[in-house]
């Protein structure tokens, strides 16, 4: 059955391979990696929840569609100063259309249906 292990697989980083549960691929199981390197002791315990986080399908809040630039009516709740981001972290902070900002009405009992305020608290946001 598919599973996700937890170790330090390589202590100058903290990761997860892949994002949401593995699943199945072609009816086999399949298995991700959260990796625990530097974020493993009670310090870290907030990048181990974003691990975490991404093992059961969160997105970076920053790469919501309405973060940097405004989309359907919402937004930017960012300023980017891209001159001041490394080149090889800017793709964390572009928009991805899968990063969840809100669900569908599903009927009367859905609490939960519509927008969802950007959350500059969220464990899922990088800090400035």
């Amino acid at each position: 059955r598919p599973y996700i292990t937890v170790g330090a697989y390589d202590t100058n980083s903290c990761w997860l391979s892949g994002m949401g549960w593995p699943g199945f691929w072609n009816g086999q199981p399949q298995s991700s990696r959260i990796n625990l390197g530097w974020c493993q002791d009670m310090s870290a315990v907030g990048s181990m929840v974003h691990e975490i986080g991404h093992a059961i399908g969160m997105n970076h809040e920053q790469k919501r569609a309405d973060a940097a630039q405004a989309y359907n009516g919402h937004g930017p709740h960012l300023i980017m100063h891209w001159q001041n981001i490394a080149s090889n972290w800017v793709s964390q902070y572009l928009p991805d259309s899968a990063s969840y900002i809100g669900s569908s009405n599903q009927g009367a009992d859905d609490p939960f249906s519509g927008y969802a305020p950007y959350d500059y608290q969220s464990i899922m946001h990088y800090g400035a």
